[in-house]
């Protein structure tokens, strides 16, 4: 699938980003602990099942572990695929879960991601940084129908025409997350938030989406 990823600038600033975050925090935040406290639950029963059926198995570790990383990753999609549901004014269903295949390009994505940040911050910190910012949305490209070097792609376009302001994103917020006063949380549904809208309102996923969507 030939992609359309001309670099064009997004339509938000960091500024506006993180005002639209706050804004949905405050109005959305009972839905949001909803699906977190649904999710917890959802996985201690599910892990509960396994480990009972298990137990006696001589394998019961290795499946608890496979169980504990696919539980994971699971609610990690989930949970992206359902911010993008509220920054674009979508119904919800707690029992509507992303399919199959955008948990699994999640998953790749999140890997290539990590491992690729892991390398920059192992070499010289700030590539590490940098890495990070380029591929700050590709989770959520993942789980909106784009496969896992797709994601990537996007994610670095839609950074290479915003790069300061998503990285002015990561700093405001993890500034304040260090800051004693019981912001952490909000700030990382914040951070999450924010990021969702650049992915959202940015032209490269507009004409990525549209050229998805017509192949």
């Amino acid at each position: 699938m030939q992609e359309s990823l001309a670099t064009t600038p997004t339509t938000i600033s960091a500024k506006t980003a993180m005002s639209k975050a706050w804004n949905l925090l405050q109005d959305k935040y009972p839905i949001i602990i909803l699906v977190i406290c649904w999710q917890a639950v959802r996985n201690i029963l599910i892990f509960a099942a396994i480990l009972t059926l298990t137990v006696s198995i001589p394998q019961s570790p290795v499946i608890m572990l496979v169980t504990i990383i696919l539980l994971s990753a699971e609610s990690s999609a989930e949970f992206f695929w359902f911010t993008l549901k509220l920054v674009r004014n979508e119904p919800y269903n707690l029992f509507h879960l992303p399919s199959p295949l955008a948990v699994v390009n999640w998953f790749i994505a999140t890997i290539l991601t990590t491992l690729s940040v892991n390398l920059g911050i192992f070499a010289l910190i700030i590539p590490g940084l940098v890495l990070g910012v380029f591929f700050s949305t590709s989770g959520y490209a993942a789980v909106d129908g784009f496969g896992p070097i797709q994601s990537l792609k996007v994610s670095w376009r839609i950074a290479s025409s915003a790069f300061w302001q998503i990285a002015l994103v990561f700093f405001t917020m993890l500034s304040l997350m260090i800051i004693p006063i019981g912001l952490t949380v909000a700030c990382n549904f914040m951070l999450v938030l924010a990021l969702a809208f650049f992915y959202t309102t940015s032209k490269v996923y507009a004409e990525s989406a549209t050229v998805k969507k017509n192949d």
